[in-house]
């Protein structure tokens, strides 16, 4: 499992030759145990048959991050 506030960036791209996840994190140790990875960024291949719930998966993960922000700014600003 990774924490979400070790999640730097999340991304997801739809293309012709298959559908990913990209996950950067800030700390290698979380997935220095997955194979095929880059550094501190690893890839997942969605099937197809996965793709609506892999999309929500990341609006999901992306709105809590930024409601988490905007709090954040509204407490310091």
């Amino acid at each position: 499992q990774i924490p979400l506030k070790n999640v730097i960036e999340l991304g997801y791209k739809k293309s012709i030759f298959g559908n990913k996840i990209t996950i950067l994190v800030d700390d290698l140790s979380y997935i220095e145990e997955v194979p095929n990875r880059d550094n501190n960024q690893m890839t997942l291949i969605i099937e197809r048959k996965h793709i609506e719930t892999a999309i929500d998966f990341v609006r999901a993960i992306r709105l809590d991050q930024s409601e988490k922000e905007y709090n954040q700014g509204m407490k310091n600003g």
